[in-house]
């Protein structure tokens, strides 16, 4: 009787732990087709996009000043 007990109360826990994360991720990925939710998502990506633009920018004057060099010193 005591095994039952305690194979029975495993899996019920088990099985209410497993339900609630079901749920949280379900609701987290609701959120992104909410307008809060598509806000944060364009604003992640702008910001990512930025961030790109200045190291490309930055890579190309430092190879523009590499090539000034190069063919200023011939």
């Amino acid at each position: 009787m005591f095994k039952r007990l305690i194979w029975f109360s495993s899996g019920a826990v088990s099985g209410a732990a497993g339900g609630w994360y079901i749920k949280r991720r379900i609701h987290q990925k609701l959120r992104r087709f909410t307008p809060g939710g598509a806000r944060e998502l364009a604003v992640a990506r702008a910001k990512r996009t930025t961030a790109d633009a200045k190291i490309a920018l930055a890579e190309a004057r430092r190879l523009a000043i590499d090539y000034k060099k190069q063919n200023s010193a011939s």
